[in-house]
């Protein structure tokens, strides 16, 4: 897909690992956005040789070698995945009015930019749109799960690895989820699936008491609380390398990451909108069965290392 319309801003969130965000930086390059913000957290002091992996990672993603304005926000001492990360983007939308959010394991497709400008300018004052979502966890079109004729879908979900959204959004993001007590019932009612709904209860209950070092979990509360939808591409544009022992949370390998590879669905130039602004509820269904599966293992792997 050709885009006319220029690379949005970038924001790319790094830490400790080189590898993976040489691989994004060489995406965000290609790209050549205007204005590309990097953010990192500090290295943690009781990890040996980390400081030096997380000043490889900050040369790596702010080696701008085309015209680009270069801002970065690194911090001195460890904040944690939670107020580091929810703090940098929202020191990037102070920033911008619109962009495209990148985290060091998420390597973006070239059609993922174009993707994201067409669509951040479509629903620039949709109210109704809360997020863009670069991953579609498989090709859509070949699972049956759109028609032939679209090239995204509307979900209730969202995904974050590789994504864009808007300053009028994250004016609404609490990442202490501040009414979650309040409006949980309700909020959970919304899931049909009720092995999910269970689930679900379960995260959000420690994510809001500050139990889960993250701030991922508040962005579908967000779009939840202020009935907002998500978008999805037909295929899948971003592909997470960061399943391996020294992630922060994707540590284990298993269905998300086999699903997490770049497709090869081709996207329509201009894109190719729903015939209905309505959540596919094909795709939620799918979303739904994948994600009790993923959080089920992820359980009994806690389970099984504490009885060890």
């Amino acid at each position: 897909m050709s885009g006319a319309l220029p690379s949005p801003a970038c924001l790319l969130l790094v830490f400790n690992r080189p590898d993976t965000t040489a691989q994004v930086f060489a995406a965000v390059r290609a790209a050549r956005p205007a204005r590309l913000y990097v953010a990192a957290d500090g290295a943690r002091a009781q990890r040996a040789g980390e400081a030096q992996l997380v000043e490889q990672a900050r040369a790596i993603a702010s080696a701008v070698d085309w015209p680009c304005e270069l801002r970065t926000r690194f911090r001195e001492r460890n904040l944690g995945c939670r107020q580091s990360v929810s703090e940098a983007i929202g020191w990037f939308f102070e920033q911008e009015p619109e962009g495209i959010v990148l985290e060091d394991d998420c390597v973006p497709a070239p059609a993922f930019f174009p993707y994201c400008a067409e669509l951040l300018a479509r629903y620039r004052d949709d109210e109704r749109i809360g997020i863009v979502c670069g991953t579609a966890l498989g090709d859509l079109g070949g699972l049956g799960l759109l028609w032939d004729d679209e090239d995204y879908v509307y979900s209730r979900y969202p995904s974050v690895w590789g994504w864009a959204s808007w300053r009028r959004v994250w004016r609404d993001y609490d990442v202490g989820m501040a009414q979650w007590a309040r409006r949980r019932e309700d909020i959970l009612a919304l899931t049909a699936h009720a092995r999910l709904r269970a689930l679900q209860g379960a995260i959000f209950d420690r994510v809001a008491a500050g139990a889960i070092d993250t701030w991922d979990y508040q962005v579908s509360y967000l779009l939840w609380t202020t009935q907002r939808l998500a978008i999805a591409p037909r295929g899948n544009l971003i592909e997470n390398v960061g399943f391996r022992a020294d992630a922060t949370h994707t540590r284990h390998a298993g269905l998300l990451a086999q699903r997490a590879r770049l497709g090869g669905a081709t996207l329509a130039n201009p894109l190719r909108a729903p015939r209905q602004m309505l959540p596919n509820l094909a795709y939620q269904r799918y979303l739904e069965g994948m994600a009790t599966r993923s959080l089920a293992s992820r359980v009994l792997d806690r389970l099984r290392a504490m009885l060890r």
